[in-house]
């Protein structure tokens, strides 16, 4: 009995539940989103008009869904400001192309479109902006291989998708994010995310310069 009371109080004194995480402060969203959507050229890059999208070398069914998923999740969270619009599959028209690959072909893929800073070899996004910082063509390069699973490969797609339509960076703040550092395996875009592509999308002009982004921020973001 003694026994029975000892193990009952040690264990009223030793468990609670778990906290809620904690809200990050106003200052954490503020390095996040500079984090995400200043360039190395300290200027804001962004589309003026609603791209094409098409979708290249696929050849497994993996590759159309995750494509189907991360364009559906696109233009959920940044209407109404940008809308995707799929074409047909290997349209070199298209202003965004998205390429699978197996990792072998990985290099040699991207060097057919121009590339020579390849980036991580598993998924990139690469744009291409004219004089006054408006992006006008991106590509989005995935490996998908037997040893990565969808899930995985739908995160490196979307991460890369990002990428080329102004949330050019990634963070290593405490924001939930699908753009953070860590090893997350969330294949979802968070309520971070898509209120930065709305703050993108409605207060930040392409070529805003990293001088004037704080004020913006300040003004703009809200609570």
């Amino acid at each position: 009995m003694k026994a029975s009371t000892l193990f009952l109080l040690f264990s009223l004194v030793t468990w609670s539940p778990p906290l809620p995480a904690e809200e990050p402060s106003k200052a954490t969203y503020k390095k996040f989103a500079e984090d995400i959507l200043i360039g190395k050229d300290n200027m804001v890059h962004r589309w003026s008009a609603n791209p094409t999208i098409s979708l290249f070398n696929v050849k497994d069914g993996n590759g159309a869904a995750i494509f189907t998923a991360i364009v559906d999740q696109v233009n959920s969270a940044f209407a109404p400001h940008l809308e995707l619009k799929p074409i047909g599959p290997g349209d070199n028209k298209a202003d965004i192309k998205v390429v699978f690959c197996a990792p072998a072909d990985y290099r040699k893929i991207a060097q057919s479109y121009g590339l020579k800073n390849l980036g991580h070899e598993d998924a990139n996004g690469f744009s291409w902006y004219n004089p006054t910082h408006f992006v006008n063509r991106g590509l989005v390069m995935v490996t998908l291989d037997a040893t990565i699973t969808p899930e995985v490969s739908q995160r490196f797609a979307l991460r890369a998708l990002l990428h080329t339509l102004g949330l050019i960076g990634t963070s290593k703040t405490s924001v939930e994010s699908i753009l953070d550092e860590s090893n997350s395996p969330n294949i979802e875009l968070t309520a971070a995310d898509r209120k930065l592509a709305t703050f993108l999308y409605t207060h930040l002009p392409a070529g805003t310069p990293r001088a004037n982004f704080a004020k913006i921020f300040d003004k703009s973001w809200g609570p």
